[in-house]
């Protein structure tokens, strides 16, 4: 409309549009601006439909992740009472062991005061055994807890890296989604 008002009129002359010709255009404007505000709105709908997808697909692939923690820590459970159980058993041999240790001292002091001393270095072999035998044991739970620190910190790597990958891939989603929606 603004372009035939500028045309010449019969006697070669500009033409001024008229304000009913300007209102004209300006509603042209506005209508034309509202039909593109519906595609605008359906955009940003399915751009809530792809996240709400996206976050529930998160939650469906942390969810096999939580179980299997779940199911490591239970195992690792399992295995520390396991590992106690052997302990109390281990240390009732030992206390019935010692006793027994006792029970000998108390004979051998009372028949033979001279045998003492061969009695005595029995107890320091016993002893320097149990001295191998419980450094050996803190050497495995050594090696075993710094198991459990790798698998851990190895797990939580995996998770880690997986979440900010999820992260990153809605964030370039939203980006890409919001410049094409700015063009």
């Amino acid at each position: 409309m603004l372009e035939s008002a500028h045309m010449a009129d019969d006697f070669g002359e500009a033409k001024m549009p008229s304000v009913e010709e300007r209102l004209s255009f300006l509603e042209g404007k506005g209508d034309e601006h509202g039909r593109g505000l519906h595609y605008v709105r359906e955009a940003l709908f399915s751009l809530e439909q792809r996240v709400t997808h996206l976050d529930e697909k998160i939650d469906r692939r942390l969810d096999p992740v939580d179980r299997r923690f779940e199911a490591l820590d239970q195992k690792m459970d399992h295995r520390f009472d396991a590992v106690d159980g052997r302990f109390e058993v281990f240390e009732q041999e030992m206390d019935h062991r010692f006793d027994a240790v006792d029970r000998r001292f108390e004979a051998l002091d009372q028949k033979m005061d001279h045998r003492f001393d061969a009695v005595d270095g029995r107890f320091e072999v016993l002893e320097q055994e149990m001295d191998h035998r419980f450094d050996a044991v803190d050497r495995r739970f050594e090696v075993l807890d710094q198991k459990m620190d790798r698998r851990f910190d190895a797990l939580d790597k995996k998770i880690d890296t997986k979440i900010w990958s999820v992260v990153g891939i809605q964030i370039a989603l939203l980006l890409a989604v919001i410049g094409a929606l700015l063009r």
